[in-house]
């Protein structure tokens, strides 16, 4: 990037205007706009239920968002209590994918080094996608709405995806001047083959809850009024829910075999490797025109 664009976006980002059975709930990030939760962490019958709770922002990821997801898949990973974790959003959003907001927030944490803010904010997102590669025990991905970036190539790192008729994937990665991530070179192609996968990759099709159902990236659609209802007795029913029909041992055993080491070591290597693209990418000329229309259009 020319010396002259990396400062009239520095400028630009520097002058904006920043704006049934117990469940035990842990409040994690606070968003400074609506003074509300970001995250939410609670424990139910033996499930880590991690929830975004950004609505008014389309559950859009902060940065913080993907630490506290991240440390809380590491937590469950180790507490003895939990048999299996759900990942889902709240209001009609799975989620909008990366807040481009952090953008500025980095820039400005770096004193307006492109490069530095780069780099942080790709090893961040390293972590993030090494979380969910290895979570050992089951992860359920209730996508209630929209899922849109990292929302959606993540769900083919879980391990079963329901999704609301609602719902529609997008990774619009060339309309921002950036690179696939989320491991989903990997996965997708693995997932729905190499031409619908190139059609989500690079020329940013928007892909229906039924597309999603048929291509393999979610098991099943619901429609909206019944999501809820299903979810709660999918996992939580007294007799008929998974937390009471399935030895939390076994699965796990399954799991291990469906993504042995071998497998998240491949996953690994192609994180590393779509994060050092990212990084170059993300101070690229094509990525700071699309990030100086994103802030004209908001009139940030």
């Amino acid at each position: 990037m020319s010396s002259q664009k990396s400062g009239q976006l520095s400028r630009r980002l520097m002058m904006s205007t920043t704006s049934t059975g117990t469940t035990t709930t842990t409040t994690i990030t606070n968003d400074t706009v609506a003074k509300q939760p970001t995250v939410l962490l609670s424990k139910r019958m033996g499930v880590s239920i991690i929830r975004l709770n950004r609505p008014h922002k389309y559950n859009a990821w902060t940065q913080q968002m993907y630490d506290t997801v991240a440390n809380g898949l590491t937590d469950a990973a180790t507490d003895e209590s939990i048999k299996l974790a759900l990942i889902t959003g709240t209001g009609s959003f799975y989620s909008a994918g990366n807040d481009l907001k952090n953008y500025e927030k980095a820039f400005k944490q770096f004193d307006g080094d492109m490069n530095r803010a780069a780099d942080e904010q790709t090893e961040r997102f390293r972590q993030f996608v090494a979380a969910f590669i290895d979570f050992p025990k089951p992860l359920i991905a209730a996508v209630n709405g929209p899922a849109i970036g990292v929302a959606a190539t993540t769900l083919a790192l879980v391990d079963c995806a329901v999704a609301s008729d609602s719902a529609y994937f997008s990774t619009p990665f060339s309309s921002l001047g950036l690179s696939a991530e989320g491991c989903s070179t990997y996965t997708f192609p693995q997932i729905m083959g190499q031409s619908m996968a190139a059609q989500m990759l690079y020329f940013n099709h928007k892909m229906s809850a039924t597309e999603a159902l048929q291509s393999g990236l979610v098991s099943r659609v619901i429609p909206s009024a019944q999501f809820d209802e299903y979810i709660e007795n999918w996992i939580f029913a007294d007799r008929t829910g998974i937390v009471n029909t399935c030895y939390p041992q076994s699965m796990r055993a399954s799991k291990q075999l469906v993504r042995s080491a071998a497998i998240r070591q491949v996953l690994h290597e192609v994180n590393r490797s779509e994060c050092l693209i990212l990084k170059q990418r993300s101070v690229s000329d094509e990525c700071l025109e699309a990030i100086q229309k994103f802030f004209i259009k908001n009139k940030l």
